[in-house]
């Protein structure tokens, strides 16, 4: 009985978003992500990142705490060990939070946006970048390795424990060692990646522009 609860305070979050933002008389075009960790949603829309309470749908937090409509966060946050909250903007910012929404750390991009949440695996965080990096970070948000794709990275990675799976713009598929970023194969699937890599025992599937699933 608690799933419909959930979804409708889902929905009422997303639309109390809007509200929010058109209280600053900034007009923003962007996509709202949103996340769950055990009782508390994260809403990921505007300039700001959202902490709302599951149950009764109350705020718990926003970071910042004064949204910055010049810097909108686009993509669900991911989530690491002991609270920690991962969430890029679209200001060149990467942001390890705390559980209260306190910043614990924060990485700069070389150039690009965030625009797709990170993949959180038991040691790393993966951060794709508009600037064509692939960043991997410690869970303190100290780099671990970097590749430089030169193809705008806008989706999620996937990973098996061994490979981390990257989808680019420029049609590719990128495989990974998650250990030192060394690349292992590419694959030119006709069309842009905007979609996150779906595993089984033996199969990689993604969804391209053009419809397809591959």
């Amino acid at each position: 009985m608690k799933k419909p609860r959930l979804f409708s305070i889902l929905i009422i979050a997303i639309l109390a978003s809007f509200l929010l933002s058109s209280c600053t008389g900034t007009m923003i075009n962007n996509w709202p992500g949103v996340s769950t960790n055990e009782d508390t949603m994260y809403l990921a829309y505007q300039g700001a990142v959202y902490a709302i309470n599951a149950q009764n749908g109350a705020q718990i937090w926003s970071f910042p705490a004064k949204p910055d409509p010049a810097k909108p966060f686009f993509a669900a946050p991911g989530f690491g060990p002991d609270g920690l909250i991962v969430v890029g903007n679209y200001g060149h910012v990467l942001y390890g939070l705390n559980s209260t929404g306190s910043i614990a750390w924060e990485f700069a991009a070389k150039s690009g946006h965030f625009v797709a949440t990170p993949l959180v695996t038991e040691d790393l965080i993966l951060a794709p970048s508009s600037d064509g990096f692939l960043y991997a970070l410690g869970m303190d948000g100290k780099m671990v390795w970097e590749y430089d794709t030169e193809n705008t990275l806008w989706a999620q990675p996937a990973s098996n424990g061994e490979l981390v799976f990257v989808p680019g713009v420029n049609h590719m598929l990128y495989a990974f060692r998650l250990d030192n970023g060394g690349l292992v194969w590419t694959k030119d699937l006709g069309s842009a990646l905007l979609s996150a890599p779906v595993l089984d025992d033996a199969n990689i599937y993604i969804t391209t522009m053009e419809g397809l699933i591959v």
